[in-house]
């Protein structure tokens, strides 16, 4: 799926969800932030939580062959843990900081 990576796509995107929702009648008045009614999380949100998905799709569950490849796991210290600590790669372009595999190891290992 696609996902923006620069702030411009990510404020394009936020305004065309800002004015579709106020196509909706009795909305019209209230502000992008108090639509708790539609249950519409912001973008970042949503994008961290398809990316958790995937993690877990490519860890646990049905594409484990391929999350094989894409993760390595941390190896297991002396403390209590989940068992799932993925290892954090450096990268010298700076363009890999967007991949799914990089933006989020720092919230699966958390």
């Amino acid at each position: 799926f696609w996902t923006p990576h620069y702030k411009k796509d990510v404020v394009t995107l936020e305004k065309l969800q800002r004015r579709a929702t106020r196509m909706i009648r009795g909305l019209e008045t209230k502000t992008y932030e108090r639509l708790q009614e539609l249950g519409l999380a912001s973008l970042m949100k949503r994008r961290t939580r398809g990316d958790r998905t995937a993690v877990f799709q490519y860890l646990r569950g049905c594409h484990r062959e391929e999350g094989i490849k894409l993760f390595s796991k941390a190896p297991e210290g002396q403390t209590r843990n989940n068992g799932w600590k993925l290892n954090k790669e450096r990268f010298n372009l700076e363009i890999r900081r967007n991949f799914l595999t990089v933006r989020t190891i720092n919230q699966w290992s958390s």
